[in-house]
């Protein structure tokens, strides 16, 4: 069914953090996101998890922010705090209120795997599994 999307959405995954971004880079997610129709914008780093700045952020203009659910900070609170981060106001995934919630244990090795895949290209292209 996404063969005939054209280019992946960039998606951008955000773990944690204020003062700069926890994300993915090469990693079992990137994988995941790009079997759903999407393209990790950091998966060119060759570390697992990294650290970004915001401005590298923006740069990537992503289309989709992919929110990793685990922990205290629940997965409303990370979409606030980043809607509310003046520097992120004109990228494509905040105008457009594109954010996609992914429990954290569905992007470690597993047999969660194929259904992150699903619901990841259900989000990612809801017009093409309507």
């Amino acid at each position: 069914k996404l063969a005939d999307q054209g280019e992946p959405l960039k998606v951008f995954v955000y773990d944690f953090g204020t003062d700069d971004a926890f994300t993915a880079g090469q990693s079992l997610e990137s994988d995941i996101i790009a079997k759903a129709g999407g393209h990790n914008v950091f998966s060119d780093i060759e570390k697992t998890w990294v650290r970004v700045s915001w401005e590298e952020v923006v740069e990537s203009n992503p289309d989709v922010i992919v929110i990793n659910n685990y922990g205290d900070t629940t997965a409303e609170d990370k979409i606030k705090a980043l809607k509310e981060n003046p520097a992120l106001s004109g990228i494509t995934a905040v105008k457009e209120d594109r954010f996609v919630v992914l429990p954290l244990p569905s992007v470690f090795t597993g047999i969660r795997n194929g259904a992150a895949i699903e619901y990841l290209a259900k989000e990612f292209y809801p017009e093409v599994f309507k």
